[in-house]
């Protein structure tokens, strides 16, 4: 998210083309990543039984984003003729670092924990994705499995 909201402040305060081609590099760098992360952040912390619904609802929410900053575009195109459009890179800025303040909280992968030796960690870590304390166990000894190689 904080490439986002570097590319949303350079294309908000680009004064030429080139530096609009190039917020619009960053942030399309920042889409490419984030496609493949989110992805696989959801697929660490979901239930298998789950995994496919959270992934679609996902891709959904992306198709719905994109019609949101149209609108949002088109309105403000009307609102400022002449600069909707910085306008609307910076809302989105805006709205990159809410996210940002939001992933503080979120709990860390705890597959990428297991991977890294943090035992504790990724038991907490499953405690705090959980909804109950046997599912966050049955979960982590399931993980563990897997890198342990049983």
């Amino acid at each position: 998210d904080f490439v986002f909201c570097v590319g949303g402040l350079v294309l908000m305060l680009a004064p030429n083309i080139g530096t609009v081609l190039l917020g619009r590099i960053i942030l399309g760098t920042a889409v490419s990543v984030s496609g493949i992360a989110d992805v696989s952040y959801l697929t660490e912390i979901a239930p298998s039984s789950h995994r496919g619904a959270l992934v679609s609802c996902n891709e959904a929410c992306i198709s719905l984003g994109f019609l949101v900053a149209y609108i949002a575009g088109y309105v403000l195109s009307l609102w400022f003729p002449t600069g909707g459009w910085r306008k609307m890179f910076g809302i989105a800025g805006t709205v990159a670092l809410l996210q940002l303040f939001g992933i503080i909280l979120m709990p860390e992968s705890p597959q990428w924990l297991l991977q890294q030796g943090k035992i504790d960690e990724a038991r907490a870590s499953f405690a705090q994705i959980c909804m109950t304390d046997e599912e966050a166990a049955k979960r982590f000894s399931e993980a563990q499995a897997i890198y342990k190689g049983d």
